[in-house]
């Protein structure tokens, strides 16, 4: 507990500024000079944690939003592979799901997770997802096809359309990334947090 009790919920989060200036008047009749001076700091040092706080639980709503995106990319593109429909569109992307194979798409999603942090498209939370869903595309085309694979550029050797499949898995991952971003912004209104 702060000097102003318990700093989470409803009224603290969205009246933290008149709070803290209230308990500064409160104790400038209360206390003497010194002692304002030193309840100032405290309440200066309250808000800097609560700040603090703030920041890492955004960042953890990012990554674990992109760690979700991540196993709902995954198992699109394993069911895609498993049911035969990449195959079918003459694609040759059908991975087997083992367990090195998906954790390398839960950290890596984790990690294009927070592209969130980046302000753009902030209306739309679905629009943003599809948009950042282009960056892993890129760099799956642009880097990891030609240079780590050794599939061509784009991935061309692979089938005609694998940019055009890579683009949907991706934009999958955006919008499943895009609905844990919309739970927990919803869970944290609810619980008067944002």
């Amino acid at each position: 507990m702060g000097p102003l009790g318990p700093q989470t919920g409803f009224l603290y989060d969205r009246y933290a500024p008149v709070a803290i200036w209230g308990q500064l008047l409160q104790n400038a009749f209360a206390l003497d000079a010194a002692s304002l001076k030193g309840d100032c700091h405290e309440i200066v040092q309250s808000s800097k944690e609560y700040q603090v706080v703030e920041i890492f639980r955004h960042l953890s709503v990012c990554f674990t939003a992109g760690v979700f995106g991540g196993l709902v990319n995954a198992l699109f593109v394993w069911g895609m592979g498993a049911l035969g429909a990449a195959a079918l569109f003459g694609i040759g992307i059908a991975p087997a799901w083992t367990l090195p194979w998906l954790y390398q798409r839960l950290v890596w999603g984790g990690i294009w997770g927070f592209l969130f942090l980046i302000p753009v498209m902030t209306r739309s939370v679905w629009g943003r997802g599809a948009l950042l869903g282009l960056f892993p595309s890129l760099v799956q085309l642009l880097v990891v096809f030609p240079n780590v694979l050794d599939k061509g550029m784009f991935g061309l050797e692979l089938g005609a359309l694998t940019p055009a499949y890579v683009l949907v898995a991706n934009s999958v991952w955006g919008a499943a990334a895009a609905f844990w971003m919309t739970c927990a912004q919803e869970r944290t209104r609810r619980r008067g947090r944002l």
